[in-house]
């Protein structure tokens, strides 16, 4: 299927021919980071989709008003937020920038795909979710670097809504921001003023009035001089086969520098087993981040023998909205950006012998539920200990954070390069959009209602292209206020042993669903 900004159609800038690029400013350390995996090739899209429910009043009317509604709402979401108004200056250069771009032609941006009514919805949104966030942007010193695919079948009260954007301009939480705007904007919560006309050309000429800084300069990010060692070290020291550090790092998934392309299972859980789960962490002093942890360690611990995996490493997306407080008119958590860290935690050969150790036991159990049991033990103890890495992170607030010494690096494509010489790291990496409120009200019971005859999010799915230099697995979760639980499990095709990868999933859903039902769980 095409792809809107993804191919290179002929060039129509959204800058006023022959004019001199207007810069707003460098992209910053992270910003600059997520240019270069672009640039590389090592890093595509990423992706939040929302399935909508159109109201009785706008889909019994037919197709032009339905186009109409979200059109408008489409150009009135992106008109809020500056990052969505503008290109990417030099992108294959050490310091590229945001440039000031006079209009935005949603004609380019936004597709609309309809499926006939014996077409499978579920397998036609998933290839074309594949297909976006495999699929670098182009022409971006024209145009933004983000697109939207409307996906509907015909006669359908559903639609659903993709949004796939270069990492450069915004992070997952954005992406989940954006949905949250455009619902409000559907419901007619906020002013219904500006509509696109029939062109769908925006002005946009004046985005870098509010133009949001990079999150360095938002808050400070203090690093002490042991803290710069270390990481510096981390860089530079040669390998050694052995060492404590090499025993974590993912041999068994190596680097292969082909275009990324993703592989996605499908993990999903009932809001009923969702409470349920999310009260059993609350008992363990944990997290369902944490608990995702857990049972992916012992997953791979499972999956993986000893010499192929003595230890691992992981990492969480830590959104460093919590951290950053309001300033003027910058108010962070209404702020798409790149506003997100990375938690590390380490499962070192002898926390991953005593999880095998866990495991050689269970095998011995002579029932289901004390094989169960003895699992959950490992499970428990791992997630609670990735809950305390979350929270000393968040207790030190923004003090030696990676953050801060990434403007040490002189060229991230150069970095992108070297790392692409080395082992992987990371085994897994689990980024939790946490719920989205698509105005849907609770009943007893767990059951939900429509607050009225409006727009609201029935679902949604958080999704993102292979990392060819990150990690072997990513856990992309988000759920749906009183719906159900999504997590999408991404891994490279061809490149990560597909056995591992579903194996992952496969157990995420077995063991979320068992502690996700009633009744006495360890």
């Amino acid at each position: 299927m095409a792809v809107p900004n993804g191919t290179r159609p002929e060039r129509q800038s959204g800058m006023s021919k022959g004019a001199k690029p207007r810069l707003i400013r460098k992209l910053g350390c992270l910003e600059l980071y997520q240019a270069s995996l672009h640039v590389l090739g090592m890093y595509c899209g990423t992706s939040v989709a929302c399935t909508y429910r159109i109201p009785d009043k706008i889909a019994s009317t037919g197709e032009e008003a339905l186009e109409a509604a979200l059109n408008t709402a489409i150009a009135q979401t992106v008109l809020q937020y500056p990052v969505l108004q503008v290109g990417i200056y030099k992108e294959d250069s050490r310091r590229p920038s945001y440039m000031q771009l006079d209009t935005v032609d949603l004609n380019q941006h936004v597709q609309w795909k309809t499926l006939e009514s014996e077409d499978d919805v579920d397998a036609a949104a998933l290839e074309t979710l594949i297909t976006q966030i495999d699929t670098k942007f182009h022409d971006i010193e024209a145009r933004p670097p983000w697109r939207i695919t409307v996906l509907r079948r015909r006669g359908s009260q559903a639609v659903e809504v993709n949004f796939v954007w270069h990492h450069a301009l915004a992070d997952g939480m954005s992406g989940k921001m954006f949905h949250e705007t455009l619902l409000r904007h559907l419901t007619g919560a906020d002013d219904g003023s500006v509509t696109p006309g029939e062109s769908r050309i925006l002005d946009v000429s004046g985005s870098a009035k509010r133009f949001p800084p990079p999150m360095e300069k938002m808050v400070k990010y203090p690093v002490s001089f042991g803290y710069v060692l270390s990481e510096l070290w981390k860089e530079v020291r040669p390998p050694k086969a052995g060492s404590a550090a090499d025993q974590v790092l993912a041999h068994w998934a190596p680097l292969q520098l082909q275009p990324p392309e993703t592989d996605i299972r499908r993990v999903r859980l009932s809001n009923e087993r969702l409470r349920i789960v999310l009260a059993a962490c609350r008992q363990h002093n944990t997290t369902l981040t944490g608990l995702l942890h857990g049972i992916i360690a012992v997953a791979l611990s499972s999956l993986l023998s000893k010499k192929q995996a003595p230890g691992f490493l992981a990492k969480t997306a830590m959104n460093m909205r919590v951290l950053t407080p309001a300033s003027g008119s910058l108010v962070p958590k209404e702020t798409m950006a790149d506003i997100v860290s990375v938690v590390g935690h380490t499962f070192d050969p002898d926390a991953t012998a005593a999880i095998r150790s866990k495991i050689e036991t269970a095998a011995s159990e002579s029932s289901e539920q004390s094989r169960r049991g003895t699992l959950a033990e490992a499970i428990w103890a791992s997630a609670v200990t990735a809950r305390q890495d979350i929270k000393k992170v968040l207790d030190q607030g923004t003090k030696d954070n990676i953050i801060g010494v990434m403007g040490f690096v002189p060229d991230w494509r150069d970095h992108g390069r070297s790392v692409a010489k080395k082992p992987r790291d990371s085994a897994w990496v689990i980024t939790n959009l946490g719920v989205i409120d698509g105005g849907l009200s609770g009943e007893d019971g767990g059951a939900c209602i429509r607050r009225d005859d409006n727009w609201h999010i029935e679902g949604g799915t958080f999704s993102i292209n292979a990392q060819t230099t990150g990690a072997a697995i990513s856990v992309c979760v988000i759920a749906v206020k009183h719906r159900e639980l999504v997590l999408d499990v991404c891994w490279q095709r061809d490149v990560i042993d597909s056995r591992i990868a579903e194996g992952v999933a496969q157990a995420t859903e077995d063991w979320l669903t068992y502690l996700g039902t009633d009744g006495p769980r360890t």
